[in-house]
């Protein structure tokens, strides 16, 4: 029978010869909290998880019994329960399932990475308070804590990855440009990255070559056009348009037949993007157009079929999307997200319009 992480300290400290006051007092904690650990009624937090290693001279695997069939199969049950939760966007949820897995296994630092990633996800709501200032200091000390204990490649890489985005976040209080630049430049560059080098790779099995190519086409092809209507700065809404349909044209020749599975969420963000930029210029047509293709594509990356789903394009023949591999940060459907931005003033000029009004029928 596997070991509960209670009954490995209480078998080290015995070894040992330690009491369990001395044990207490040498980590600086009372000897009810090691009692609680023993009695598996508590758990050392997770800054007494490398003190406690050292101290029995173990590494935290053998502390924490990292090998044993019950906790891999445990850990993978978190790891589903979360991407559940993801794609369903409960956030909270998501960071309350984390919680409850690293006060379970306060030395895991897969554990560790899913808790900082899922309070970081907190920060992208729209409102901001108290709450979110709070969960990004949080997941900046775990991500921190993960770079200093962690020799994992891939759990160093989610940690700065992480803590980017966290100093980048101008809403936060702790944004700080210095730190984002110093933790960017410790990841690899792009021609170093795992999904760029497995197209060499793969050279002796074409078809996981041809599908790790296409899905790097659709990921390189993702940023560039969110640089496009995103991030390029634009002085005025003739640019903005401009930009927004070079994005378009760009998703229009990759993917021709307008199949575009996940990717049914940028199209429409585009359009919606357009359509604001239209209506500041008060062009009536263009703007309900625009806000009819914004709708459309957010009932089709809602309506989604479940399973995996191949792509159509003649570009894209080896390249699957399957929806519940996919995440957000929202609970809300992509079309009620729509009609809530339908509420912006700009729209007042086409409010009563019929082709305005059918948009929310």
């Amino acid at each position: 029978m596997t070991e509960s992480m209670g009954e490995i300290i209480r078998r080290l400290r015995r070894e040992r010869d330690l009491t369990q006051e001395e044990l207490a007092e040498q980590l600086g904690v009372t000897s009810q909290a090691v009692s609680k650990w023993e009695n598996s009624t508590g758990m050392p937090d997770i800054s007494q998880v490398v003190p406690l290693a050292n101290l029995f001279c173990v590494s935290t695997d053998t502390l924490f019994n990292y090998c044993s069939a019950e906790r891999t199969q445990e850990l993978a049950s978190y790891r589903e329960r979360s991407l559940r939760l993801r794609n369903e966007g409960r956030i909270e949820e998501n960071v309350a399932l984390w919680r409850e897995a690293v006060q379970k296994f306060p030395g895991d630092y897969g554990c560790m990475t899913g808790l900082a990633s899922a309070l970081e996800s907190t920060t992208y709501r729209d409102e901001f308070s108290e709450t979110h200032e709070s969960a990004a200091k949080e997941a900046v000390r775990l991500c921190e804590r993960i770079l200093a204990d962690c020799t994992d490649h891939s759990f160093r890489e989610e940690a700065i990855q992480l803590l980017v985005y966290l100093y980048s976040n101008q809403n936060l209080s702790i944004a700080n440009g210095e730190k984002a630049v110093a933790y960017a430049k410790q990841a690899g560059c792009i021609w170093h990255s795992s999904e760029f080098l497995l197209e060499a790779a793969y050279f002796d099995d074409e078809e996981a070559q041809l599908k790790q190519r296409e899905s790097n086409l659709l990921d390189f092809l993702d940023d560039i056009a969110r640089k496009l209507y995103l991030i390029l700065p634009c002085a005025s809404s003739e640019e903005r348009i401009r930009n927004c349909l070079a994005a378009l044209t760009l998703w229009e020749t990759v993917i021709p037949d307008g199949n575009y599975q996940f990717y049914h969420c940028r199209i429409a963000e585009i359009y919606r993007k357009l359509a604001d930029c239209y209506a500041h210029l008060t062009q009536k047509e263009a703007t309900l157009d625009a806000l009819e293709h914004a709708a459309f594509h957010a009932k089709a990356f809602d309506e989604r079929p479940d399973g995996e789903q191949h792509y159509t394009s003649p570009f894209l023949p080896h390249t699957t999307s399957n929806r519940s591999e996919s995440v957000k940060n929202y609970p809300e459907s992509d079309y009620t997200l729509f009609l809530e931005r339908l509420q912006d003033k700009c729209f007042d000029f086409v409010r009563s319009d019929e082709r305005f009004q059918a948009l929310l029928r």
